[in-house]
């Protein structure tokens, strides 16, 4: 049993090597509770509380059973690129391995410790959001921002990050760039609210064993980071309680540790037990862990349990999804009504969409739009017009019926149009105007009159007539008289036929004429103007000397039904292609009456409706193939044939890993030949960019490629890796790995090259590493080698092997080591390479203590140690370049 102590012990930043794990939840707690100084005095409580639950546990042998606990999760996923911007894939199997580790169903789980428990605690992506409306738990922003930090500027909207959900109800995660190699951290119980949660990066969210395509980074790609951080958040300490032996993680079954275990050091002991690296609260690599011990679940469930500070987490039903019962909408309205359009409201349905659908009074066609709220507003109505709209609700268990029908009226189009007069009425006026309904008897008036009180309806493409009357008060003159009708209601009268009617001077009365409204007049009330000129044909702005103008309403109605659709879209295009967006453009279609808009559609979906001729698309996936198709539809509900366009977007911009030998003095790449690649060279400075370098390969196909080695005196054992990155994803998976195996030959070493039959198109990375002595990876710094980096463009088409033919086979040659012998020594010991031929030159004896006790030239490989004392030793050899060591026992 560890020693239980309520004091929190922090510990400041610490600079880890490359590749080991590097959690800052102990740095974050640091700087929280210099902002917050009464923090440290919560958590002590919680600490106390926590304690106590455990002990009231006693009985029950330390375990708290109970229900399943079930915790409702948000992931807020902030992107610089299309890397950080993570799949829903990703994300998912992140979940996968959460609760696989909480529940102990882990592949990798095993009986070594008896103490390994399942915590009976899940988690689900939240399914409904904190407006009660459905939700898939994932929330994605685009920043210009590269690294965030450690002082939770993610959390916050005003930093320019996501602001959480109720962190009552939600685990909130924030997946983003921290920057500085650190994986992630969590905020512990007893902190505000406005900051609670978990910090990832991108890199390290999900798990590798769950799909291809993943943005991770060997070897924290298995989705243990996520699993660690929220053993923090749960209330979990590092298990070496961030100090020595005499520090406590407060659990009871966890041995005591000294301090953090990397890698995999399976059998460590210190503190006199074996280490529990494969503890998730350790540092150890994701493939090395594997459990949380009973102490931990007990621990973790006690904030979950009653009285617990994380209790409303496990009452929270958000990860619930809302039932639908598709009953109909009531408390339909309509608001906000205008001449072209309205808001219509109505009450809400939980968990459904909505259908609304409208036409104008009178007419049977119904225009449908599918709404996700419980308001929309309605557009391109005519004014003036009525119109009849009814709400329907839709889930997966059907639609409910629509709801009663409400009625509106647009208002009038108010517009201003130009002014036209006589100036003189005394001799002759307009003294009747006649049409349709209108029949409107007037005297002399002073030279303008508005009549827009007076209406009449006139249908769509059907004839009219009008009559007007002049009135002489003496002598008969000659008038000219014209109609003018704004069809598209613009507020003029200046477009193509709207002068609907004229005739010349002339002394008949009454005078008539008759035209026919086109079918392309917009629909609703608008303006008639009717002008009498002494002797010549007025126009519609006109002030002249003598006569009359008088201004009417006129309503369009419907008229015969339209039936014919319009034409198809042609010319449909895509431009301005990227990885994620794309424009659709297309030729305007024609209709006998007229287009009001087009539906534009991806495959069968839709997924915009627009009047314009083009629309920008974004959502989409990058490297992928798209068919957008394009309708067009008139007032009257027809809609047109479909026109389409298939494009493929852009692959993702990657950035590649880095990976360097440090030193070529004695070894170094000096040619690389593959797809016509053939590239020579001396030593480099450990890194060479050869990417202007392009060798082509085909789909399928298999290539021989050539590489050596070129050494400064002694050859030794390299071993050599060739990756080749067909996915274009930006890294160099397992499975992407061409050429491996090794050798001491400075001659040319031949190996086969296979390319992929669904190998991406297009130019991608090729990396050639070559290590002395020991296998690498491809994101690795090594001591003595070399790395080069080349581009390969894959195509659909062979070509030639012209690689050297003159080259042995890359073998599998072992790795360089030292041999001493007899070992426990007692008067000589005889030492020598295996795989070397080369003779040692030299070599020197150091103690325990880092004294170097005896050195000496090499005769034959023999060493005298009879003068040494009994002990262990480290013996170090020397070629004349390199140096190797081994363990010398002498009794």
């Amino acid at each position: 049993m560890k020693k239980i102590t309520l004091l929190f012990l922090l510990l400041t930043g610490v600079v880890f090597a490359q590749q080991q794990r590097n959690c800052h939840s102990m740095d974050n707690l640091e700087y929280r509770q210099q902002k917050d100084p009464a923090l440290k005095q919560r958590m002590q409580e919680i600490e106390e509380f926590t304690q106590n639950k455990l002990m009231q546990l006693q009985n029950v042998q330390g375990r708290i059973e109970g229900s399943i606990i079930k915790i409702p999760v948000v992931v807020h996923v902030i992107y610089s690129n299309a890397q950080e911007n993570i799949s829903d894939a990703q994300i998912q199997s992140q979940l996968d391995v959460l609760n696989e580790d909480f529940r102990r169903t882990n592949s990798d789980a095993n009986n070594k410790w008896s103490q390994a428990a399942d915590t009976q605690i899940e988690f689900e992506l939240a399914a409904i959001d904190p407006n009660g409306n459905p939700t898939s738990g994932i929330t994605r922003k685009s920043s210009t921002r590269t690294s965030w930090g450690t002082n939770d500027a993610m959390k916050s909207s005003s930093q320019g990050g996501v602001s959480p959900w109720n962190t009552a109800e939600y685990l909130n995660m924030w997946v983003c760039n921290i920057g500085g190699g650190i994986l992630g951290y969590a905020q512990f119980p007893g902190g505000s609210a406005s900051t609670d949660g978990v910090v990832m990066s991108p890199q390290y969210f999900g798990s590798s064993d769950k799909g291809s395509g993943f943005y991770l980074s060997a070897p924290f790609d298995k989705g243990r980071t996520t699993t660690h951080e929220v053993g923090h958040f749960l209330n979990l300490r590092h298990i070496w309680g961030d100090g020595g032996c005499s520090v406590d993680d407060f659990v009871s079954d966890t041995p005591t540790s000294d301090a953090a275990n990397y890698g995999c050091a399976t059998g460590h002991v210190s503190c006199g037990s074996e280490d529990m690296v494969e503890n998730y609260m350790d540092y150890s690599d994701d493939s090395c862990m594997n459990l949380f011990t009973v102490g931990q679940k007990n621990r973790m469930r006690a904030v979950l349990e009653a009285g617990g500070s994380r209790r409303s987490l496990a009452l929270s039903d958000k990860s619930t999804p809302a039932v639908c019962n598709a009953t109909t909408p009531t408390g339909v309205s309509v608001s906000a009504v205008s001449s072209s359009g309205a808001t219509v409201s109505w009450n809400s349905v939980a968990g459904a969409t909505y259908d609304v659908r409208y036409r104008q009074t009178g007419t049977t066609t119904w225009t449908v739009n599918a709404v996700s709220g419980t308001s929309t507003t309605l557009s391109g109505l005519a004014a003036t017009t009525g119109y009849q709209v009814q709400v329907r609700s839709k889930c997966s268990s059907g639609n409910s019926a629509y709801s009663a029908t409400v009625s509106f009226t647009t208002t009038e189009v108010q517009l201003n149009y130009c002014a036209s007069k006589g100036n003189n009425v005394n001799d002759e006026y307009i003294g009747r105007v006649a049409i349709g309904s209108i029949n409107n008897a007037s005297g002399n008036g002073n030279g303008y009159s508005d009549f827009t009180s007076i209406s009449t309806s006139l249908a769509k493409s059907a004839s009219a007539t009008i009559t007007i009357t002049p009135t002489w008060t003496g002598t008969v003159y000659n008038e000219g008289y014209a109609v003018f009708i704004d069809y598209n209601q613009d507020g003029d009268f200046t477009d193509s036929g709207e002068t609907v009617w004229t005739r010349s001077a002339t002394q008949t009365t009454p005078v008539s004429g008759s035209f026919t409204v086109p079918a392309s007049a917009a629909s609703g009330a608008t303006r008639m103007r009717v002008s009498m000129k002494y002797n010549g044909v007025p126009t519609s702005c006109e002030t002249f000397s003598y006569g009359e103008v008088e201004d009417y309403t006129v309503v369009i109605g419907a008229g015969a039904p339209d039936t014919q659709a319009p034409s198809t879209p042609s010319n449909v295009q895509a431009s301005s292609v990227t990885q994620t967006t794309a424009t659709i453009s297309w030729n305007a279609s024609s209709d006998n009456v007229g287009v009001t808009g087009y539906d534009v559609y991806r495959g069968s979906t839709l997924v915009s409706s627009t009047s314009s001729t083009s629309l920008n698309v974004s959502g989409l996936s990058a490297n992928t193939s798209y068919t957008y198709s394009v309708r067009a539809k008139d007032a009257a509900g027809n809609v047109s044939g479909s026109g389409s366009v298939t494009f493929t977007t852009l692959s993702n911009q990657v950035t590649y890993c880095t990976s360097s030998g440090s030193r070529t003095q004695y070894e170094w790449i000096d040619n690389v030949e593959l797809g016509g690649i053939a590239n020579a060279t001396g030593a480099g400075s450990g890194y060479s960019d050869f990417t202007s370098q392009v060798g082509t390969l085909a789909r399928g196909s298999s290539n021989t490629m050539i590489v050596s080695a070129g050494f400064s005196g002694s050859s030794y054992t390299e071993y050599w890796a060739v990756w080749i990155d067909f996915n274009q994803d930006g890294t160099f998976s397992s499975t992407e790995k061409v050429v491996s195996g090794s050798s001491s030959s400075a001659n040319n070493l031949s190996a086969t090259v296979n390319v992929p039959s669904n190998a991406v198109l297009g130019q991608t990375r090729m990396r050639v590493s070559m290590k002395y002595n020991a296998a690498q990876t491809a994101c690795e710094n090594f001591g003595d080698g070399e790395v080069e980096d080349y581009t390969i463009n894959i195509t659909n088409s062979a070509r030639g092997n012209d690689v050297t033919t003159n080259a042995d086979a890359l073998g599998n040659e072992a790795s360089i080591g030292l041999t001493a012998f007899p070992n426990p020594a007692t008067s000589f010991v005889q030492v020598r390479l295996n795989n070397r031929a080369e003779g040692l030159t030299s070599y020197s004896i150091v103690n325990t203590i880092g004294q170097t006790v005896q050195r000496g030239e090499l005769t034959n490989g023999t060493i005298n140690v009879a003068n040494l004392t009994f002990g262990m030793y480290i013996l170090e050899v020397n070629d004349g370049q390199k140096s190797f060591k081994t363990k010398l026992i002498k009794r």
